[in-house]
């Protein structure tokens, strides 16, 4: 390409900016610089100041000085290029940032392979070049004090040079609205036929989605999954479009219990078709009227048992992903079926995280540091019961054997629905990780034996030893919770049939534990109700010489028959009267 030498103007122009950038702010010299760039370059538009819309999802909040645009829409594929204007001495920090703009660029335009800038004080200039090659970005830099010459090439350089890659999209695809920004695209809600679709503009062109979407569909039907809902995927013109049209969904929704469930069973059937999706995390969920969340961006996906370069989230990653990350770079790290799972379990437990926590993580994680990142979520971690941490660690110590997807997915409950509510908060519905729990696997084997009933007939605890309910199995009676009887004080063995019934055969309603349950759900220990009151007690509170109930049910003569005014609080008479 020739290009002719600057023109008299231009130098005039650029050694009157080298005083002016003197005695002005940068601000200041930059509008007014943004006048004279277009004599020269009608498309280099100053930014410094452009927020919202487009232009913020391209460039993450921030505003490079000034915008090389091949029309005044900021789509991402009509960028060429930025140039950042500074006063003082150029540093490391501000090269940094010019090739970080370099790198957003190319990440979301699609078939751009590299791109080019410049940073500029008026005395010297430096090029920049962002390329991607095998997902991986390469960085060079070219310095000169000949800026006169080298600002005058760079603005009449031909787009195509500087990595610009010409793109379109259909005419009879209507862009109404940018709903969000990926790593690698941008996400629009577009208008086809008259009908409304999601389509994601990104720097690889791939087919994957779809297919995997469609290998779902087929499977849901040959099985007559008829509950289970997939995002529908479309191949129009060579443009890969969604729908229903939904919205990223917000943190304060992330914790009921439906959209859990929804995210599982779709989950399930990715798993037995063999797939890993490896990028679970808030924002690849999509929530459709508050009713209905689908899980998106299977393009990250793999086999179970892949060993190789890493693509996927950092934040909810598995501490083993994590692990092999850091050890190898990314260039071996494994993949299974579990991952996804502990990847739905973090993404739970960091919802609770401060602020100053998510913002840190969150740095962690789009920095790639794999190896603070496991440090750092530990420390968060340290806030929720130890069961909970050890069952979470339990199964990333199995995760390679754990291949019975049916038993993984059970596994992966162990606190969210055990009637202990270690995990969710209400949300705006009164809903908790306890409400619908019917439609998920709630009895497995870590709420077997726990002490607490998570049936509400109480049958995950009727065969735990050195318990009451021991006394009836040695006595041959099965199926049967020990029951003092609230109106004789009998002691015997009540049938699991009238467990849960709504009707309290025994004394502190020892056989509708939900009564308790759900007024100290956090109070593990306070299961014994009240007679006609809403109030709970410990069991150590009985016959403690010490009235708790209103009717005086926890310390009269014949539950206390053996003497109740023999010891001191917090002591229980035995029969021999010691």
């Amino acid at each position: 390409m020739i290009v002719n030498d600057p023109t008299e103007d231009f130098k005039n122009i650029i050694d009157a900016f080298v005083k002016i950038s003197k005695t002005r702010s940068e601000n200041e010299t930059s509008l007014e610089f943004d006048n004279h760039l277009k004599k020269f370059n009608s498309q280099i538009t100053y930014t410094g100041n452009q927020k919202g819309g487009e232009f913020e999802q391209i460039f993450r909040d921030k505003q490079p000085d000034f915008t090389w645009s091949i029309t005044t829409q900021f789509y991402a594929w009509n960028i060429v290029t930025i140039i950042k204007k500074k006063k003082n001495d150029l540093t490391t920090n501000e090269i940094s940032q010019m090739l970080e703009y370099l790198k957003m660029i190319v990440q979301i335009s699609p078939e751009r392979t590299y791109a080019i800038g410049c940073l500029t004080n008026y005395k010297d200039i430096i090029f920049g070049k962002a390329t991607i090659i095998n997902n991986k970005f390469n960085y060079e830099i070219f310095k000169s004090k000949n800026v006169i010459k080298e600002y005058w090439k760079f603005l009449h350089c031909n787009p195509i040079y500087l990595g610009h890659v010409k793109f379109s999209i259909p005419e009879n695809f209507q862009i109404n609205l940018l709903l969000g920004r990926g790593a690698v695209g941008m996400v629009y809600q577009i208008e086809y036929q008259n009908i409304q679709y999601a389509m994601k503009i990104s720097n690889k062109k791939s087919t994957k989605e779809y297919e995997i979407a469609e290998k779902m569909k087929n499977y849901i039907n040959e099985h007559s999954l008829l509950d289970v809902k997939i995002m529908n995927m479309f191949n129009i013109q060579g443009f890969i479009l969604s729908r229903p049209v939904g919205k990223l969904m917000d943190e304060n929704q992330l914790c009921q219990k439906k959209y859990i469930t929804q995210i599982f069973k779709q989950l399930t059937i990715g798993h037995k078709l063999g797939l890993v999706h490896r990028d679970i995390r808030i924002y690849n969920l999509i929530l459709f009227n508050d009713e209905d969340v689908y899980l998106i961006d299977w393009d990250s996906s793999t086999y179970n048992g892949f060993n190789g370069e890493y693509e996927g989230s950092f934040l909810t990653a598995s501490t083993s992903v994590l692990a092999e990350y850091e050890l190898t770079r990314g260039k071996q790290v494994s993949a299974y079926y579990a991952d996804d799972c502990l990847s739905i379990i973090y993404m739970l437990l960091l919802f609770n995280c401060t602020k100053e926590e998510k913002i840190k993580l969150k740095k962690l994680a789009r920095d790639s540091s794999a190896g603070m990142l496991i440090v750092e979520r530990e420390e968060v971690l340290q806030r929720y019961p130890k069961e909970a941490i050890d069952c979470l660690y339990e199964i990333e110590q199995k995760r390679a054997s754990l291949i019975n997807i049916d038993d993984l997915h059970n596994q992966s409950f162990p606190q969210i629905c055990n009637k202990q509510l270690d995990m969710i908060e209400p949300d705006e519905y009164n809903e908790i990780d306890e409400t619908n729990c019917e439609d998920l696997p709630c009895a497995t084997r870590y709420t077997y034996f726990d002490g607490l009933w998570t049936r509400l007939d109480g049958n995950d605890a009727i065969k735990c030893l050195n318990t009451w309910n021991d006394q009836c199995r040695q006595n041959n009676i099965s199926l049967s919770h020990y029951c003092i009887d609230p109106y004789s004080r009998d002691m015997g063995c009540l049938p699991i049939k009238y467990a849960a019934d709504t009707y309290v055969h025994c004394l502190g309603a020892t056989n509708e534990q939900y009564h308790c349950q759900e007024k100290y759900p956090l109070d593990y220990d306070k299961r014994f109700k009240c007679w006609n009151s809403s109030i709970c007690i410990s069991p150590l509170q009985l016959c403690d010489c010490h009235v708790d109930c209103p009717f005086e049910d926890d310390e009269n003569d014949l539950l206390c028959r053996w003497g109740k005014n023999q010891c001191h609080p917090g002591w229980y008479p035995c029969l021999n009267g010691r």
